[in-house]
């Protein structure tokens, strides 16, 4: 399941302002339960993730099975690619320390 941002940016990186997270929080509450075998990931985006973000998806899905930071890549698939950028594996690499108080599975995919 994709986690796109913390609860209170959800929105903005979906293009949807003022977004309702109601229905992305009961499915994270229902995999969270342990009823389906899932993994959560976020693909991170220089220009929407920063550490207080990180923290508080960490804190949101705190003691996921697995969870990953993806690296963006611009490409045709990608609805708005103009001006949106990788998170630099440097910094990728800090979120993910900063998640292991919340979220020890936490991992780097594609970096």
């Amino acid at each position: 399941m994709d986690i796109k941002n913390d609860k209170e940016h959800y929105g903005e990186i979906i293009g949807i302002t003022d977004y309702d997270t109601k229905k992305v929080e009961e499915t994270v509450s229902f995999f969270l339960s342990g009823n389906a075998d899932y993994e959560f990931r976020t693909t991170l985006i220089n220009e929407f993730h920063k550490d207080k973000n990180i923290e508080k998806i960490g804190e949101w899905i705190k003691g996921a099975k697995r969870y990953f930071l993806q690296k963006f890549k611009s490409g045709d698939n990608c609805l708005a690619p103009a001006g949106l950028s990788e998170v630099p594996k440097d910094t990728a690499e800090n979120f993910i320390e900063l998640l292991k108080k919340d979220v020890p599975s936490a991992k780097l995919r594609g970096y």
